[in-house]
């Protein structure tokens, strides 16, 4: 069959420690099974200790050329957000943050148009990430409690804000926090509140633009509690 073959880069591993909790991750992801996330199949290390992960080859494009190049419609953009939703409660009833949700890590099959999580490679146990304080993910997608370095705060509500700024950027085609520096993106997530959807295109239904400004809380317990509920409410 065909397949997908990830080689994480040697850099990214600081101590041979760091390249088996990689390799554990990854066993863990492997076994997560939702229709909607990228199937993990092999993981391993070569000859010469390279780490390699072996997943399903998804046939298409990721969301991110889609909003560059033919930007959903309102309805297909709530069900889309609904269904990765969907798999993201899989995975945090697993107890498993993605921490990188972002258009490019939702891959899309042309045949079916179908959306799948894919790269949980920044994904992490929860009780693992409690004493961490290190940043990981894409800045722009972050949510406050990624930008601050708060690990111990982060749970599945984390995923909740960063997949709430993909709804935003299907709903207005920009992004909601846009700083010149990383620093002021982080900053702006932290403290900033974003402008309404409807500010940037009236024609934004209100029920859409209200889900969207509640998975974008600053404070977590403002959120959707669970993905679960936000993806019911989109439906």
């Amino acid at each position: 069959r065909q397949v997908a073959i990830k080689v994480p880069q040697s850099e990214r591993f600081q101590s041979p420690a760091d390249a088996e909790a990689y390799l554990a991750e990854a066993r863990t992801v492997a076994s997560l099974d939702h229709p909607h996330i990228v199937p993990v199949y092999d993981v391993g290390r070569t000859e010469d200790r390279s780490i390699y992960v072996v997943s399903k080859f998804i046939e298409g494009t990721d969301l991110k050329e889609r909003i560059e190049h033919n930007r959903p419609g309102f309805e297909e953009a709530a069900q889309m957000i609904a269904v990765v939703a969907q798999a993201l409660q899989h995975a945090h009833q697993k107890r498993l943050i993605h921490r990188d949700i972002k258009p490019a890590n939702i891959l899309i099959e042309e045949a079916t148009n179908t959306p799948y999580v894919a790269d949980f490679g920044l994904a992490i146990k929860e009780e693992d990430f409690l004493h961490s304080m290190s940043l990981a993910g894409t800045p722009a997608y972050m949510s406050p409690e990624q930008a601050r370095g708060e690990g111990h705060r982060l749970d599945g509500r984390s995923d909740i804000f960063s997949l709430g700024i993909v709804l935003y950027e299907l709903l207005t085609g920009k992004r909601p926090f846009r700083g010149s520096s990383a620093q002021e993106l982080m900053g702006q997530i932290s403290t900033t509140e974003p402008r309404s959807p409807r500010e940037l295109a009236e024609s934004v239904p209100v029920e859409l633009e209200r889900i969207c400004l509640k998975a974008l809380a600053k404070r977590a317990s403002d959120r959707y509690a669970t993905a679960a509920d936000l993806a019911e409410d989109l439906l």
